[in-house]
């Protein structure tokens, strides 16, 4: 569940309450939640939300990431957007360029499994390799979202299965169990059981074999430690696909996390932090520390920025700019002509 805290009251209701409660806010007066068994008016000076982003909710990454509509996700179960949808409710702008965080995921474990190894070969659905396997996470988890089936292939040989250790050994096992690993005596047949063209895969394996060989990547510039022959079989084929991790967009937010409306203007009362405000700190203002710092980062640089005024005496003249902030874009769509604002 997702929770809202407020300055001057914090309430938290029982479980089936969470379950059934509707959340709403006004900047004048409080939040309140609606139940079966009516509303509740928490009186309070100031509202902040913080609870979290939307990547439960499938019409808002419909919406707001459509590049990233039907991709799996691992965030808590409360992250369906509600405390977003509050201060769109109210008139907050919303800043976001359609992106999401994300890691590449094996179905046969949560998270992002060892067995998704970078010295062996990774083909896309049509059999043939799509990027360097030790390249950066991120970068083939936007290109993997993007593909139809949103899935690619490890390709182990026997070598390679023999030396996991046992844990990996006894998850590699599983997945054999359950369909997420195929296995045949040759490469093709392998990719056959995933119905993948088992000659295109042969002779990228084939191509791939040559170039460890050479010691060199001249497909996609893999690092030469990372080259390692795929020679003795049989041979397996791990299923991996792509998962969210966080939504990456939300309020329009300033230094001291006000909420901004659709004009740049405060809405008097009203604050948020943390992911439901990422789209500002994402796209402003990132500092390479992670998404779950806007609140943090910025209502620490909004008072200082306080602190320092009162003790600085007023300048005479204005102070220069240094011109518009930098901006950090993420995702196929952060280049397209979406609006960078949109309102719910």
């Amino acid at each position: 569940m997702a929770y809202a805290f407020l300055e001057c009251v914090r309430t938290v209701f029982s479980e089936s309450d969470r379950r059934s409660a509707t959340p709403e806010t006004s900047a004048d007066k409080g939040a309140s939640s609606s139940d079966d068994a009516g509303k509740i008016l928490i009186q309070a000076q100031k509202v902040i939300i913080a609870m979290g982003g939307f990547c439960r909710n499938p019409e808002m990454i419909d919406r707001y990431c459509p590049d990233y509509s039907g991709v799996y996700t691992e965030v808590g179960v409360g992250c369906t957007g509600e405390g977003l949808q509050m201060g769109l409710d109210l008139g907050a702008d919303y800043v976001g360029h359609g992106g999401t965080n994300g890691i590449l995921a094996c179905p046969i474990e949560p998270g992002q499994s060892k067995l998704i190894a970078k010295d062996v070969m990774w083909v896309a659905s049509d059999g043939k390799r799509f990027a360097s396997e030790g390249g950066q996470t991120h970068d083939i988890y936007y290109q993997v979202a993007h593909f139809d089936d949103q899935r690619f292939y490890a390709v182990y040989d026997q070598a390679k299965a023999d030396a996991l250790d046992d844990n990996l050994k006894a998850k590699f096992q599983l997945g054999l169990d359950k369909g997420f690993v195929s296995q045949g005596q040759t490469v093709a047949e392998a990719a056959n059981t995933f119905v993948i063209d088992g000659a295109t895969v042969e002779q990228s394996l084939t191509d791939y074999n040559t170039m460890c060989q050479a010691g060199e990547d001249t497909e996609f510039q893999k690092k030469a430690e990372q080259l390692v022959e795929l020679a003795t079989a049989p041979y397996y084929l791990i299923e991996i696909g792509v998962c969210t991790h966080g939504s990456f967009g939300g309020y329009h937010v300033n230094p001291s996390i006000e909420v901004l409306d659709t004009v740049g203007q405060p809405i008097t009362n009203l604050y948020a932090a943390g992911e439901v405000s990422s789209g500002s700190f994402i796209y402003d203002d990132y500092p390479a520390a992670g998404a779950d710092l806007p609140g943090r980062s910025r209502a620490g640089a909004g008072r200082a920025s306080t602190r320092q005024t009162r003790l600085r005496p007023p300048s005479p003249t204005p102070r220069p700019t240094t011109g518009p902030s930098r901006r950090w874009r993420t995702g196929r769509s952060s280049a397209s002509p979406r609006s960078r604002r949109r309102r719910a």
